[in-house]
């Protein structure tokens, strides 16, 4: 203030409008000699709004745009709009109603955007709120892009017949006359060039449909005027076929052909080319077909079907000038003629095989089951058909084999059977078959086996191959040795008679008492007394030594080279050498049947016949023994001869863990896991699955991955990668494992070493605490800085105090 008054107070007032309007509001003031009112009134103005809006829409339509407008004041807004832009329009003045308890008053405004042709414009719209002088100011774009059509038009006709249909087109020159240019992209759809429309009116234009062949077309015809603008329609013409211009028939068996031959024409004086259409199932033909100006050809189509059955289908032919023309065919197709498959012949008691084949004519896989109507004497199979049943697999375009077995059980008699395959889309094919039953020559061979001066109790079965009952008499022929030791004994009454009925099956003992190490042989006939049938079965009778001998134990490490040979003695052949011609010497290794994979590889066993030959009574065998991977295994052994008896030995093969293939290093620290990588492929040009794992008294810190896959062949150059990986939780030693990585026939060993990282203290670093006493210092100043006070003590005799007195 001025000279003896009092400087003037201020008074700091805070507002928080909650949006723009005018706010009122009253102070008061008191003290103990005053009191002031003070009435506030505060108008709140927006910051303004500035915005860009854009528009596309098609040229002669319409888009709208709403603003909302919200008032949150108590008294209602006027607002004023000044719009500029071409093609844009809105109301000029808005009212927007107060705040009331339901809520703020709303309001929007709306802005049109009508462009009447293809455009880019620019435009401002600005809306001043008078009541508050408020200002939200928006920047326009349009964008007008081309008409969307008029309408889309349906048109039903028959082909190569005329059809009129009018248009009603509008004229887009507001107040002008007008005269449209007409364009169409359609064939088959003709009109006047041009079409005057008057102003702000309405014309009529005449299209002229004759399509030159049926089937659905779409298309557009545009009215375009001087000053470019133009209107369009789209439509759509359903044109029936035209009448056929005959009937053609066509008959054929399924999986056969017929041909039909067609004469076509050209009557231009120009090279037409007619395009093929062929509806209908097993119609085959030229897809097209050119005649020179005014020739005449012969279209050859071809029939032939896959299923029975009929149908009608069509041939058309389509040119773009003559238009299209067509032919009706009335398709019949019969069930293929079964496939003869005659003169079967087999033997009573056994059976024949005859190998038959299936083609399949589709471009995909057909499967489907083997039927056979005479199951007594026929029967299926598919050749390595791991599931043993009649379902036959044809790939596309492929050909598949089956078997059929005929099983007589009549003698010249013919037996018939129909065997069937079925797919749905492929057809049937019928086998008939005929076989007929020959007289039995000798059955296979059934071969029986006792050590020596023991008995085996055999039995040989025989069935009745004929469908009616028979009376047979059964006996045993001995040749000579077997005769002269009594070798084999049937065990039937002699000249007993057996009656069987049709198909019925029977066990015949025969027991076999060896006396010498030699082969034996007898054949047991078997006759039918009605018919004098007869049956015979050869019996081979082999004498086996009655001990197995042990020939020892044979150690090597993996992929090291044993070799050894044996002297083994045979048993009981002495003085029956030379008894018969033929003293080769056969030998049959017989591994564990999970040991057989890798003993085919890594064992051989053959008779050595070198020089010098050995003692009578002996046979020199050489083994050859090369393992890939640790092995722990018994072998049996069997030598027989030629001449007859077998003898059995056995030992024993230890293939010890190879030495180490490599060491892998790996450093790691505590609780981080650290790896390395290695690369492989097979040994072998094969692939082969592996197994990759740490022997059990390695420790948990190490792991490797993958634990199973595939090596690559040996001539890859696809490598497969293997990770061991090293994650130490403690501290201490080295951490020391064997990783094994093998497959079926080959082991790798690898030693690998986990290491932690080799600590280097710091060198030539100053200390940062000094812990030594000064030289040129004496001791009794250190210890004159000690403090005055046993902090230590007294807070030890603190606590006995408080314990003392607490008791």
């Amino acid at each position: 203030g001025g000279q003896g008054q009092p400087p003037a107070n201020k008074l700091p007032l805070e507002i928080r409008p909650k949006g723009p309007g005018k706010y009122e509001s009253r102070v008061i003031l008191r003290s103990a000699f005053d009191v002031r009112v003070l009435d506030v009134e505060c108008t709140i103005t927006s910051l303004g709004t500035r915005a860009e809006l854009i528009f596309t829409c098609s040229a002669r339509q319409s888009i709208t745009q709403e603003i909302p407008i919200i008032n949150h004041s108590e008294q209602p807004w006027s607002i004023h709009a000044d719009l500029q832009g071409q093609h844009f329009t809105g109301s000029k003045d808005l009212v927007v109603p107060q705040c009331t308890e339901a809520g703020p008053g709303k309001a929007s405004y709306n802005l049109t955007f009508s462009p009447h042709w293809m455009c880019q414009v620019e435009g401002d719209l600005i809306l001043r709120n008078a009541t508050i002088g408020d200002t939200y100011q928006y920047k326009l774009q349009g964008v007008g892009e081309e008409p969307i059509a008029e309408d889309h038009v349906v048109i039903d006709c028959k082909a190569r017949w005329r059809t009129k249909h009018m248009l009603n087109v509008r004229n887009v020159l507001k107040g002008k006359d007008i005269v449209y240019r007409v364009e169409c992209d359609m064939q088959g759809v003709s009109g006047a060039e041009e079409l005057r429309v008057d102003a702000d009116g309405e014309g009529e234009y005449e299209l002229s449909v004759m399509m030159p062949r049926g089937g659905n077309f779409t298309g557009s015809i545009s009215f375009i005027a001087p000053s470019q603008e133009y209107i369009w329609f789209t439509f759509e013409v359903n044109a029936e076929n035209p009448p056929a211009e005959k009937t053609v028939q066509l008959r054929a068996k399924a999986r056969t052909a017929v041909a039909a031959d067609i004469t076509i024409v050209n009557p231009l004086d120009t090279v037409v080319t007619f395009d093929v259409i062929m509806q209908g199932e097993g119609l085959l033909g030229a897809p097209s077909v050119a005649l020179q100006p005014q020739e005449s050809a012969v279209y050859e189509l071809i029939y032939s079907p896959l299923m029975a059955g009929r149908s009608i289908g069509g041939l058309i032919f389509v040119n773009d000038d003559i238009g299209e023309f067509w032919y009706e065919l009335e398709l019949e197709s019969e069930e293929p003629d079964p496939i003869v498959v005659g003169n079967i012949k087999a033997e009573l008691g056994k059976t024949s095989r005859t190998r038959l084949t299936i083609e399949n004519p589709l471009g995909f896989d057909i499967e489907g089951e083997l039927l056979v109507d005479n199951a007594t004497n026929f029967s299926v199979s598919v050749p390595d058909n791991p599931y043993e049943d009649a379902v036959l697999l044809v790939p596309a375009y492929e050909t598949a084999e089956f078997d059929l077995h005929y099983a007589p059980s009549s003698m010249g008699e013919p037996e018939k059977c129909e065997c069937c395959f079925s797919h749905p889309q492929a057809g049937t094919w019928v086998f008939e078959c005929v076989g007929r039953g020959h007289p039995p020559s000798e059955m296979e061979v059934t071969k029986v086996s006792a050590t020596v001066m023991s008995s085996s109790h055999n039995l040989v079965r025989f069935r009745n191959p004929l469908n009616t009952e028979i009376t047979v008499r059964l006996s045993l022929e001995l040749e000579e040795v077997a005769e002269e030791d009594g070798a084999f004994q049937l065990m039937v009454p002699p000249d007993e008679e057996v009656v069987l009925s049709g198909f019925q099956e029977i066990e015949v003992p025969v027991l076999f008492t060896p006396k010498r190490m030699l082969e034996h042989s007898a054949r047991l006939v078997i006759v039918d007394i009605g018919s004098d049938i007869k049956w015979v079965f050869p019996i081979t009778g082999t004498a086996e030594a009655s001990l197995c001998v042990y020939l020892g134990k044979f150690t090597c490490k993996a992929r090291e080279l044993l070799k050894h040979t044996f002297l083994l003695e045979l048993s009981g052949v002495e003085g029956s050498e030379g008894m018969r011609g033929d003293d080769r010497t056969e030998l049959e290794v017989i591994p564990p049947p999970e040991a057989r994979e890798v003993l085919s590889t890594s064992l051989v066993v053959q008779v050595d016949d070198g020089p010098p030959k050995p003692p009578s009574g002996t046979c020199r065998v050489k083994m050859v023994f090369e393992p890939l991977k640790t092995l722990r295994t018994k072998v049996e052994l069997k030598v027989s001869k030629a001449s007859g008896g077998r003898w059995a030995f056995d030992f024993d093969l230890v293939a010890l863990a190879a030495d180490i293939d490599d060491t892998i290093r790996i450093e790691g620290a505590i609780n981080k896991t650290s790896s390395v990588a290695f690369r492989m492929k097979n040994q072998f040009d094969v692939e082969a699955e592996f197994r990759a794992y740490f022997l059990p008294d390695s420790p948990d810190e190490l792991s490797v991955s993958p634990a199973v896959g595939v090596l690559a062949p040996y001539s890859s150059e696809d490598l497969t990668e293997f990770k061991v990986s090293f994650h130490p939780k403690t501290y201490g030693k080295a951490f020391v494992g064997r990783l094994v990585v093998e497959t079926e026939e080959m082991q790798w060993i690898y030693e690998v070493i986990g290491e932690h990282p080799r600590y280097q203290g710091p060198q030539d670093v100053a200390t940062k605490v000094d812990t030594r006493l000064a030289p040129g210092k004496d001791p009794a100043e250190y210890r004159g800085s000690k403090p005055a006070k046993d902090y230590h003590r007294e807070n030890t005799k603190a606590i006995k105090l408080a314990q003392a007195t607490r008791k």
